[in-house]
């Protein structure tokens, strides 16, 4: 609302007849905001009509150009600290900057994560068969996934397991995955749902995917699980998939 004049706030308020409150402290010039606002703002006015205006512009300008970290460290050691604050600064996305030559920092949606080379190790992980009922966890992994069969006890996602081409596979994701969410209309790619979950970057590659015989895409964690399987009246047989957080071997 700073960008908003207060003639403009009012004549809206009266046009929809909305209730206000008057804050008697925007009167007091015993408040610096209170003698800014009637004592130096029509004094600058009288110099500059717009001065309105072009404080507001100077204020976006500021936001949009805030001041470079300072981290007090000498030379290029100082430049690359700077660069993981400044991505520690944005929320949005992921960058990865390397800050010492060989160990990369990934700086994801404002949060920091130096296993970049777990991250790598991870990839190479080799697919597991899941034939049935059992606890799996990917090599390397931090994440292992828990499937019971049977009566469904509604602590994870459910499956109808005679719906599904065994033995499952659980692997990590591979360029090229698509998944259709539970609900959704479509399929859509894996990558792209795990960026609008914002899911860090760092975290893609670790995340066990879990696909059936034919590799439909069944559950991956921080998303809903797949359409395919969906339970319906008819299940007898259900298939109960719970993410269990472990130590990493």
């Amino acid at each position: 609302m700073l960008d908003v004049s207060r003639a403009d706030v009012e004549r809206y308020v009266a046009r929809h007849a909305l209730p206000t409150v008057v804050d008697p402290s925007n009167a007091d010039l015993r408040f610096a905001r209170a003698r800014i606002r009637h004592r130096l703002l029509p004094l600058l006015a009288a110099e500059n009509p717009r001065v309105r205006e072009a404080l507001v512009g100077l204020a976006a300008a500021a936001r949009g150009a805030a001041p470079r970290a300072s981290t007090g460290l000498p030379g290029d050691i100082g430049r690359r600290a700077a660069d993981v604050i400044e991505g520690l600064r944005q929320r949005g996305g992921t960058r990865r900057v390397d800050v010492a030559g060989h160990r990369v920092v990934e700086i994801a949606y404002g949060r920091g994560d130096d296993r970049g080379a777990l991250c790598r190790g991870s990839r190479r992980a080799r697919p597991q068969f899941v034939p049935g009922a059992g606890t799996y966890m990917m090599e390397g992994g931090s994440m292992a996934l828990l499937l019971s069969l049977g009566e469904a006890a509604g602590a994870g996602a459910p499956f109808d397991a005679d719906a599904l081409a065994w033995p499952l596979v659980l692997r990590v994701r591979r360029p090229g995955d698509r998944m259709r969410p539970r609900g959704g209309r479509g399929s859509r790619k894996l990558a792209d749902l795990l960026i609008d979950a914002k899911v860090p970057r760092p975290s893609r590659d670790r995340l066990p995917v879990l696909t059936t015989a034919d590799d439909v895409v069944l559950f991956v964690p921080g998303l809903r699980p797949a359409e395919q399987g969906r339970p319906s009246a008819r299940t007898s047989r259900f298939l109960e998939v719970v993410l269990v957080e472990r130590s990493a071997r």
